[in-house]
């Protein structure tokens, strides 16, 4: 076990720039736990206090709801909240992620505690762990290509609208109504027991949802959920008592215990490995690997200094799976990154990993110290909160961007919400994926790209001194679409890198990207023509883009290409 701590601690990956230039590795894992983006633990303490402390506030209620909104109880999901979180934190390649119960994940485990009871959770985050250590081994991460952004999306809404429902009960205080597994069931359950609708419930969740989800997206910095739990609990106390369903009504014996393990024994219960559930433990696995590396890639895109943030897809792989098990081993619940609060911890000013811990031990102290107060949050906050967490998960302006300039990704997303609303949200993923792959791989089959490299001299009356430009022209062969748009753009890295580096540094560099070929650009294609531009313009590079003018439909929503159409030409030089 010593020598384990002095191994290399990107043994799992290598970390690289946005370029794709290999960065040198830090040496431990001591040294990767001590030395946070090379530098002292307690570097930037204040910011990272600050950050932490402010997405706890919001972790503590939405660790609440969100558990619950997977058929978990308050305590399983504040024990995920701790565990999960802080050994992603520690482990995981991210400074930035937020690993805890998620809205993604809630429509699976929701159908499988219905179907097997609540002791399925902490076994479905075993297996979980297990399946996403097999995929560390067999580098799965890469065949994540196959799921488009219309597939996410489509995954997004369908997620989006299991949420909501299953908290219709809980937003008009229905009584008597029996759990369901399919929507349609539910929805006819509540219709069956909407003649014992509560009006104090009602209006609570009327008056909490429509300013949190205003307020919520126009002062995003402000940690609303918690201002609004401490808002219903203010409610409860003052109203007649029973006024509310109560969350200690529908969870007499909540209470907290941090460190009370289960046994290996019975998580490994022969009863948890029906073929269905190891199917959805396989299901979570991909789910939650995929919401972790889009957030870690959003998170790092978003970060204004990069320095040494050493990122390793297959390190953060390892750290989502060592997370999942610890999850288990204290009851807790399967979790992945939570792409709002990941972003909140970026823009409040966290500077490394050490925001990610301050946040873990908060909300383990915020809730151990609150808990007699959280026993008394209604049910009807809590079903608010969810329903903005279910908004938040549909991204109308992805939507309207696929809408405009990928008719086939869009009928992927559609295809993917309706098969998670009529069959449940792993079927739908599946669907979406095998949808998704038979509409574009005939356009994508080819990965092949063609350089050239030239000089090129400049003059004009702003430079009466010729200038001389070494040129690299890339010519993808293919469309550009989700398939083969990553394996793409990592080609035209490796070989800009080393183009870079058989210069002298004082060269100027030129980057040419000849469209000629590329007969489609979908959702995807577009980002990734994006980043290649942004990450050679960060370096100094000139950038053109030629040849597009069959694909300017595709491309009039791709920021970074038309940043480089409002320059002149001039100022390129």
């Amino acid at each position: 076990m010593v020598g384990f701590f002095f191994r290399p601690v990107d043994i799992f990956g290598h970390p690289k720039t946005a370029l794709g230039e290999n960065l040198d590795p830090q040496r431990t894992w001591l040294e990767w736990v001590f030395m946070p983006r090379h530098k002292p633990l307690f570097y930037n303490f204040m910011a990272n206090i600050k950050a932490g402390l402010t997405v706890a506030l919001v972790n503590v209620p939405l660790s609440i709801a969100l558990a619950i909104g997977s058929g978990a109880t308050p305590a399983q999901g504040i024990v995920s909240c701790v565990w999960a979180g802080g050994v992603a934190t520690i482990y995981g390649s991210s400074h930035f992620n937020i690993i805890g119960p998620t809205g993604a994940l809630s429509g699976l485990l929701a159908s499988m505690v219905v179907s097997y009871g609540g002791g399925v959770l902490a076994p479905l985050a075993l297996q979980a762990g297990l399946w996403m250590m097999l995929f560390l081994l067999l580098r799965v991460n890469r065949l994540l290509r196959y799921v488009s952004s219309g597939v996410a999306h489509g995954f997004g809404c369908g997620v989006a609208i299991v949420i909501a429902v299953g908290q219709i009960p809980s937003a008009l205080g229905l009584k008597g109504v029996a759990q369901r597994e399919t929507i349609m069931e539910k929805l006819k359950e509540d219709y069956r027991c909407l003649g014992t609708i509560s009006v104090p419930d009602t209006l609570l969740f009327l008056v909490t949802v429509v300013p949190l989800l205003i307020l919520s997206k126009r002062y995003n910095k402000i940690p609303w959920q918690i201002i609004f739990t401490l808002f219903g609990i203010l409610m409860a106390q003052v109203l007649p008592r029973g006024s509310f369903v109560l969350l200690n009504m529908k969870y007499p014996d909540l209470s907290l215990n941090f460190f009370a393990f289960s046994s290996l024994d019975l998580l490994i219960n022969p009863q948890w490995f029906h073929p269905r559930i190891i199917l959805y433990g396989f299901g979570i696995a991909i789910v939650g690997l995929m919401e972790t590396l889009i957030s870690s890639v959003i998170a790092n895109n978003h970060v204004s200094d990069k320095s040494y943030l050493n990122y390793s897809s297959a390190r953060d792989t390892f750290g989502l799976a060592l997370s999942n098990v610890a999850s288990a081993f204290v009851g807790g619940i399967p979790s992945t990154a939570a792409l709002a609060r990941t972003a909140l911890m970026v823009h409040s000013g966290a500077f490394s990993r050490m925001a990610g811990v301050v946040s873990c031990v908060a909300v383990g102290l915020l809730c151990s110290v609150l808990l007699p107060l959280l026993k008394e949050l209604p049910m009807a906050t809590v079903a608010a909160i969810l329903m903005v967490v279910a908004y938040k998960l549909v991204d109308l302006n992805d939507l309207h961007i696929l809408h405009v300039i990928d008719t086939a990704n869009l009928y992927s997303t559609i295809i993917t919400c309706a098969a998670c609303i009529l069959t449940d949200t792993f079927v739908g993923l599946v669907v979406g994926i095998a949808i998704s792959v038979l509409l574009n791989y005939a356009d994508a089959t080819v990965s092949d790209v063609v350089f050239e490299e030239e000089d090129e001299m400049f003059a004009s009356p702003r430079t009466p001194q010729p200038r001389v430009f070494r040129v690299l022209i890339v010519q993808p062969q293919e469309s550009l679409l989700f398939i083969n748009s990553e394996k793409i753009k990592r080609t035209i890295f490796e070989r800009s890198v080393a183009f870079r580096e058989s210069l002298p540094p004082e060269t100027k560099k030129h980057l040419v990207l000849d469209m000629s070929l590329v007969n489609r650009v979908d959702f995807d294609g577009t980002k990734a023509l994006g980043e290649i531009i942004n990450a050679h313009r960060e370096k100094g590079w000139i950038v053109d883009v030629l040849n597009c003018q069959h694909l300017r439909n595709s491309l009039v929503l791709c920021t970074p290409y038309q940043d480089l159409q409002k320059l002149e030409y001039m100022e390129l030089y």
